[in-house]
């Protein structure tokens, strides 16, 4: 906390004591405690039209595990829009579509997740996720286009077993 206030000493526009009190309840396990920080903390970016990385998604992560994915789903979505790469997020927005039995939504996450992070990372989290959601068959076609696309990447490990063919 001494060193979020030090933080936000030197840059009143960033909520890091909010923020780092949200993720320590978050860490805890203590959701209930975790959403008034982490509201403040997103209110404050808003209101200072600041981005604060991973804000957002924690937000997110702690209202879907109160059971409230309508007010998860703009958290996530608010996560991409500042950090467009963030993994995560795609991740955790995919995975609420899908407990909601929203599939057109599950893909249509993972196209942008590999749309907006065309990178062998980009394409094993969307991989992993396939394999997750049980469409093995998806996930070995995009761990195929990866291999084609980044050939000679020593990033390419992160495909895993499937993508070492």
């Amino acid at each position: 906390m001494r060193h979020a206030a030090a933080a936000e000493k030197a840059d009143p526009t960033l909520p890091m004591q909010n923020y780092v009190r949200g993720r320590l309840f978050f860490d805890e396990g203590k959701f209930d405690e975790a959403v008034a920080p982490f509201e403040d903390a997103a209110n404050a970016t808003r209101k200072s039209g600041a981005a604060l990385a991973d804000l957002h998604l924690y937000l997110g992560e702690t209202l879907t595990r109160l059971e409230r994915p309508s007010d998860a789903e703009p958290e996530f979505r608010e996560e991409l829009r500042a950090f467009p790469h963030n993994l995560q997020a795609y991740a955790s927005l995919a995975m609420l579509y899908r407990a909601s039995d929203r599939d057109a939504e599950v893909e249509d996450v993972l196209d942008e997740l590999v749309e907006s992070t065309s990178t062998p990372e980009g394409y094993a989290m969307a991989a992993r996720l396939w394999t997750a959601l049980g469409e093995r068959s998806r996930a070995e076609a995009l761990r195929s286009d990866a291999r084609t696309r980044f050939r000679g990447d020593p990033s390419l490990v992160l495909l895993g077993r499937d993508g070492r063919r």
